[in-house]
């Protein structure tokens, strides 16, 4: 029977605590559920220039009355893993949508397009900025990426929501280190703890030598994210409806 095992274990502590962020795969595909039922997938391919990793996702979902099928690009800095820039088009709930968002320090300027309308708008945060679309799961690998090449713990950052231009803010704090195992494989890993200001808090368990989160909870929606490669494409939910 399949089943994920958590193993606090004291001594990662160092060993972890000396890995910097693993060199990303050039693909990676993570499997969404909602109430332990697969709903979706995100897909990113990763190109590297001198400068910036370039994630490159296509995510579908499926859940209940909600659809979405998304084509994204997301540019981020290698040295601090914050992103430059966003660019998406697609389909939300059968409508049209795409947009760009730009990052210059911690300004984030949002062009939003929604059935063929379009508008713009800025803002500003005193932290820097990350980003958070729907299901986009190289926004996650990028949250978590850049909480650990912060150095700090607790930190805060600004969070952009790019199709709705909305800026909120979030602070991500370490919880513990473990040892995660799906059937056939296992990661030394460390829990953040990732809270939204006015928003339900999420864990992300980062796997440093991967320099990916190997799963996501989302206790408030009953929704788990899974890297395929991690779980050989068959995850084992903790919910049952």
């Amino acid at each position: 029977m399949k089943r994920i095992i958590l193993i606090s274990v004291a001594i990662l502590s160092a060993a972890v605590a000396e890995v910097l962020a693993g060199k990303l795969p050039s693909e990676f595909t993570y499997i969404i559920y909602v109430r332990g039922k697969d709903v979706g997938r995100s897909t990113t391919k990763v190109v590297e220039t001198a400068e910036t990793y370039v994630f490159e996702s296509q995510t579908e979902v499926a859940i209940d009355q909600f659809s979405l099928d998304l084509n994204t690009r997301t540019e981020i800095d290698k040295k601090t893993s914050l992103p430059v820039r966003f660019t998406y088009k697609g389909t939300k709930q059968q409508q049209a949508v795409e947009g760009e968002t730009t990052i210059e320090g911690n300004e984030a300027t949002c062009l939003v397009g929604l059935d063929g309308e379009q508008f713009t708008s800025s803002r500003v945060s005193q932290f820097p900025l990350l980003l958070l679309e729907d299901y986009v799961m190289a926004h996650e690998v990028v949250i978590a990426r850049a909480f650990w090449e912060s150095g700090e713990d607790p930190a805060q950052f600004g969070l952009v929501i790019p199709s709705a231009s909305n800026l909120t803010s979030v602070r991500i704090s370490k919880s513990s280190e473990l040892a995660f195992e799906s059937e056939n494989k296992e990661a030394y890993c460390v829990k953040f703890i990732v809270s939204l200001t006015n928003g339900s808090p999420f864990a992300s368990y980062y796997d440093p030598e991967r320099g990916l989160p190997v799963y996501l909870a989302f206790p408030a929606s009953s929704t788990e994210v899974f890297l395929d490669e991690f779980f050989d494409g068959q995850p084992l939910s903790r919910y049952r409806e």
